[in-house]
């Protein structure tokens, strides 16, 4: 059987593979695990300003419900 060359143009599209026993290189290692922890730190705030958010816009609606219906009375 031929071993199937891919033309160089097609290098960045199929890299080489890399063996089962390789692991990441150290930096890679670090970054990955800076990026949990900043997502892991993040997604409790964001969840709560959305709460917050949601909140006040539920008042705003309610104060504006409320200025339609005595603009009406008028």
């Amino acid at each position: 059987m031929q071993n199937v060359q891919f033309p160089r143009r097609f290098e960045h599209a199929h890299p080489p593979v890399r063996k089962v026993n390789e692991r990441n290189p150290y930096p890679f290692i670090l970054m990955n695990l800076f990026l949990s922890l900043q997502a892991a730190c993040t997604a409790p705030m964001l969840m709560m300003s959305q709460n917050r958010l949601a909140a006040r816009d539920r008042l705003e609606a309610h104060n504006d419900d409320e200025i339609n219906r005595k603009a009406e009375e008028e």
